[in-house]
């Protein structure tokens, strides 16, 4: 297991430096406002995906449902908001306050805070579906399904349209980002057992899509999370088996930022909405953040053994929470 990994790489080349300092400790019991790592709940579950919409932050689970928890006080107070027993795939909270869930099987839909759902797949062809991951940019919301296709909903999620197929048939979507300064510009990544993972990209608002070829290392197939540049429409990451990739053409090529050894796989990346160039890597259970756009990338630990599958960041807090295999932690800048 690699617990820390500091690098610095620019566009040709990556150096692997060490001695980066001492793993910060999960520590239990109340959140102190002090650089480090906390606890921050769900201990006992399976932390899949989180969504952070203020006041709130929401958390799917693996088994145990969907649950949030109010951001105003230190300690957390997680409220279950149902679906026990189900994979929760992702939660999507609009800006009328209506809540999205994709499950196995199904979506479901709340207007009232998560007290009571409907469903609300309306126009997905073949009855429930599995809706994996969510998406939105002004009236438009995309949801993802496993194998059943790309629907667009402009009515706040209680109708939906299929998208044109993307170039592999049966795709399992998996992520979907608008990019923030463009709703037509769409990434997505997802796979088939024919298909490798690949992120794909669309300029017209999803009609069509392009397949992106990671040509870096003759063997690099596969993504497993894309981040994309708030300040910059060209600028995408993607985070793989082994090594975060830069693109700063749109995708037509790509340099390596991120090459720790051990072959972690960078499941998730997160920006800063507030700071140019600013962003977060996770590889297994650890942490790396870049201030400049990935020319260094330092450590910010380990969450020692417990994978991380997402990440959020409330940039005015500059606080970053964490999902793992046991449950929710938070990251004090």
């Amino acid at each position: 297991m690699i617990s820390r990994a500091c690098v610095l790489a620019t566009c040709g080349c990556c150096l692997l430096l060490s001695g980066c300092g001492d793993d910060v400790s999960l520590v239990p019991g109340k959140p102190r406002q002090t650089p480090g790592w906390y606890q921050f709940g769900l201990d006992d579950s399976w932390a899949t995906e989180l969504e952070l919409a203020y006041p709130y932050l929401y958390a799917c689970t693996t088994e145990d449902g969907l649950f949030r928890t109010p951001m105003t006080g230190e300690d957390p107070n997680w409220e279950y908001l149902g679906f026990q027993g189900e994979w929760c795939h992702d939660a999507h909270v609009l800006d009328n306050g209506a809540i999205l869930v994709g499950l196995s099987p199904g979506l479901q839909r709340s207007q009232d805070g998560g007290s009571s759902w409907v469903r609300s797949d309306s126009g997905m062809v073949g009855g429930p579906h599995n809706v994996t991951c969510f998406a939105s940019c002004g009236d438009e919301i995309l949801a993802g399904t496993f194998g059943r296709g790309l629907y667009r909903s402009k009515d706040q999620g209680l109708s939906w349209t299929k998208l044109a197929s993307a170039p592999c048939e049966g795709l399992y979507y998996q992520q979907i980002r608008f990019h923030p300064l463009d709703c037509d510009r769409i990434w997505l990544r997802g796979g088939t057992n024919r298909c490798d993972l690949i992120p794909l990209v669309s300029l017209d608002g999803g009609n069509e899509w392009e397949s992106i070829r990671l040509l870096v290392h003759p063997n690099l197939h596969w993504s497993y999370s894309i981040g994309l540049d708030p300040f910059d429409i060209d600028v995408v990451y993607v985070g793989c088996d082994g090594l975060v990739l830069k693109s700063i053409d749109g995708g037509s090529s790509w340099a390596t930022v991120l090459h720790p050894p051990g072959g972690l796989t960078f499941a998730a990346i997160e920006a800063d909405n507030l700071t140019r160039g600013h962003f977060f890597f996770a590889g297994g259970d650890s942490l790396c953040e870049t201030h400049d756009g990935g020319a260094t990338v330092e450590s910010l630990g380990s969450a020692k053994g417990r994978d991380i599958f997402d990440l959020v960041y409330d940039a005015p807090n500059s606080i970053l929470y964490v999902a793992t295999r046991a449950g929710v932690f938070k990251y004090v800048l």
